[in-house]
């Protein structure tokens, strides 16, 4: 590549929007079944989570970008920060809206979790993502 070329790549996990009739991201379709009182299967709810982020996060995020004249040539894992266990998201959306769904709490090994590094994008750009809990209730 040129010199002059300025590039990123993010790479991002499910995005929360506006739309909130969508089924994907997994966390939104979980907001979705609380918000209406259906019946939720969770697995491994002791582990934690962070693969989210939200439009408002991205749109913050280029921004900064922008107004830096960050010159980049880079690829960067884009999430939330400060993973929080599966139980206490659900709860808090349960809390939310009052809600009286019955939730199935399973394990299941052959279910994987892991969460995502944030510390490439903060250590290189001085970006600090939003936490988990900031983009869930945000978008609740």
């Amino acid at each position: 590549f040129s010199q002059n070329i300025n590039f990123i790549n993010i790479r991002m996990p499910g995005i929360l929007c506006s739309n909130k009739r969508l089924k994907r991201p997994w966390i939104q379709t979980v907001i979705n079944k609380i918000k209406n009182g259906n019946k939720l299967k969770v697995y491994n709810a002791n582990n934690y989570f962070n693969n989210v982020t939200d439009t408002e996060d991205i749109f913050r995020f280029l921004m900064y970008i922008i107004k830096k004249k960050i010159k980049i040539k880079d690829t960067f894992n884009f999430s939330a920060i400060k993973p929080v266990k599966v139980y206490d998201i659900i709860n808090k959306i349960k809390k939310q809206y009052n809600s009286k769904s019955k939730i199935q709490y399973l394990k299941d090994k052959k279910k994987s979790s892991f969460t995502i590094s944030t510390k490439k994008i903060y250590q290189k750009l001085k970006f600090s993502p939003s936490t988990t809990n900031q983009i869930i209730l945000r978008n609740l």
